[in-house]
Parts: C-alpha cells; sequence; structure tokens
C-alpha cells in the first residue's frame, strides 16, 4: 500500500501486535463520530496498550483518509503485515468505536495469566429469541447461553502462526479462533455495541452524549 504515513518495522519477538481492522469494512470505518472516524476513535484506544496500532485497510484507501488518521499511524494491508508477526495479535474493529481502552486492557491481562487461550469481547443478547418449527414458535431461547461477539478479539500465538485468519467478520474470527483451542470471553460495555451503519452511528453518539450528561449534569 502507498501513502504510508510511517513505515512499518519489525516486531519484537513475541511481543503482542496490535491492529484497528478496517479493511473489508467499505467506508463505514471512516464514518464520522463526534466529529471523528470510527478508525480515529479505535486507534486512540488501542494506543493507551502503548504498542503503536496498526491501522489494517484496504488498497483503495485514499489521501484524505490518510490525514483523517492520527499523525505516525502505520497502515498496511493485512496479506503485507500478518507474515511479520511473531507474537500474539489483538484485532480491534473500528465498527466498535467507543469500546473503551480499559477492555483492550482487560484481554491483555486475560491472555498475560494464561497465553494458551484467546480472548474476545461479548455483549449479552438481551432481545427473546424464539425457535420456529414448521411456521410454529414452539420455543424460547435462554439468552443466557447467548453471546454477541463485538470487539476486541486477542488471538494466541499459536493461532497467529496458523496464517491469516478470516478478519472480515469478527463473529466468524472467533468461530475460527474456538476451531483451533479455548477462547474465552470478557463483557463489553452498551457502549462497545457494534455499529452496522452510518444511522447506527448517529444513535451511538446520541447514547454517548447522553451518557455524558448523566455523568456530568450542568
Amino acid at each position: 500500500m502507498s501513502g504510508h504515513p510511517r513505515p512499518m518495522t519489525e516486531p519484537s519477538a513475541g511481543t503482542l501486535a496490535v491492529a484497528v481492522v478496517a479493511s473489508s469494512r467499505g467506508r463505514l470505518p471512516y464514518a464520522r463520530l463526534h466529529r471523528r472516524p470510527l478508525v480515529a476513535h479505535a486507534l486512540a484506544a488501542a494506543a493507551d496498550l502503548g504498542a503503536p496500532p496498526v491501522l489494517l485497510a484496504d488498497d483503495r484507501l485514499d489521501e484524505h483518509d490518510l490525514d483523517e488518521l492520527p499523525s505516525g499511524t502505520v497502515v498496511a494491508t493485512a496479506e503485507e503485515w500478518w507474515p511479520r508477526q511473531t507474537g500474539a495479535v489483538l484485532l480491534h474493529d473500528p465498527l466498535c468505536p467507543l469500546t473503551p481502552a480499559s477492555v483492550l486492557e482487560q484481554l491483555c491481562e486475560a491472555h498475560r495469566a494464561d497465553p494458551t487461550r484467546s480472548v474476545a469481547g461479548f455483549r449479552p443478547v438481551t432481545d427473546t429469541v424464539k425457535t420456529v418449527q414448521d411456521d410454529r414458535v414452539v420455543g424460547t431461547v435462554d439468552r443466557d447461553r447467548l453471546a454477541v461477539v463485538t470487539s476486541p478479539v486477542l488471538l494466541a500465538r499459536r493461532l497467529v502462526e496458523r496464517g491469516l485468519p478470516p478478519l472480515a467478520d469478527f463473529a466468524a474470527l472467533v468461530a475460527w479462533a474456538r476451531s483451533h483451542g479455548p477462547v474465552d470471553l470478557v463483557k463489553v460495555p452498551s457502549l462497545g455495541r457494534r455499529v452496522q451503519d452510518e444511522a447506527a452511528v448517529h444513535v451511538l453518539e446520541c447514547v454517548d452524549e447522553m451518557a455524558h450528561q448523566l455523568r456530568h449534569p450542568g
């Protein structure tokens, strides 16, 4: 990819790599929330971990998009970045732009406790889920047994060594990880929900503003 704000460097052996995954997500990661692109929010949260995060983007990223990124951001395609990794990888989804940095750190702490296990963020299912047979509702699924994969996802080193995983869908990513080893789940607060379109971005922005007003009245 041309136009890197900063070139990639070789990672130290065994260190945790951090990436924000904007590739295969169209233009939505560059929608604005609080006047900043979603990717900028995700990169800021990931930067609090200490290691400079990489933005994994498509080749068609244009100069305007680059201008919107935090200074010094490394931009790469997943195909060129992934083979360089020698340790665990934490992946953050910009479509979960308000996931607190503390959640990313919580996943890192869980992984440090047992580096053989991967870790993923999730939100509880709040909708009522019914089972249907022959066009008839035949039962209700226990919501306590269901979870919605959000972000981030931390892959253990031995999974990273298997090659580039499916990054276009974090639910598919966790299913892939579970097929190769244990994955622990960490609950993410409601502001860490995933947005599906620009209308959902506006709703999330309003919810965040209301929460801020409640925390800081007047």
